[in-house]
């Protein structure tokens, strides 16, 4: 169990640095400086971005942690699979993004990630990095996981364009969002291996 305590704890930790650096990227407008309360504006917009990006990477993160600790336990993968692929579709139906493409773009992410999930619960360590170091031997074998679990993120992100059509604010922010994914990764890599 503490293994999934360590993985999740640093998948929401991730999370969290990618929505913050792209929010310092996008500072607050110098007029808004001006006015007396505004950082108050301010502090609440970034506390619900916050949340809100969080939720949105830790959704397929949870469903395969889910997946793993129940193949761990000897489930079987058919069941597993059935269940995973509802909660896609009952998570996607709210936001109207109703896109065939889009669940089977999740459902590789999830699969991706149940995958690696199930490598680090074997592993051993005490830690998140530990975990990754024993479960990948080698740097190049971890970065060959995460080229593999980006095309797939990117996957998502461009059925998310084509769903909800191509408007250039949405474009724009997938990207940030992705290439502070990216940034974030290279500095994980780097620091565990």
């Amino acid at each position: 169990m503490e293994h999934f305590d360590h993985i999740t704890a640093a998948e929401e930790q991730f999370a969290k640095e990618v929505v913050l650096n792209v929010l310092y990227l996008r500072p607050p407008k110098m007029w808004q400086n001006l006015i007396p309360g505004m950082f108050i504006f301010d502090f609440l917009r970034r506390t619900r971005a916050t949340r809100r990006y969080t939720k949105k990477y830790m959704f397929p993160r949870r469903l395969a942690l889910e997946a793993a600790r129940e193949l761990s336990s000897g489930a079987g993968k058919e069941s597993i699979a059935r269940r995973i692929r509802e909660r896609i579709e009952t998570e996607l139906h709210p936001l109207q993004l109703p896109s065939p493409a889009l669940a089977r773009a999740y459902q590789q992410v999830i699969d991706l990630l149940t995958a690696h999930y199930e490598r680090l619960i074997r592993a051993q360590g005490e830690s998140y990095d530990e975990l990754i170091r024993f479960a990948y031997r080698t740097a190049d074998e971890y970065e060959g996981h995460l080229k593999q679990l980006t095309a797939a993120e990117n996957a998502i992100d461009k059925a998310v364009i084509e769903a909800a059509g191509s408007g250039g604010a949405l474009g724009e922010e997938l990207q940030l969002e992705a290439e502070q994914v990216a940034q974030r990764r290279r500095k994980v890599t780097d620091r565990i291996f």
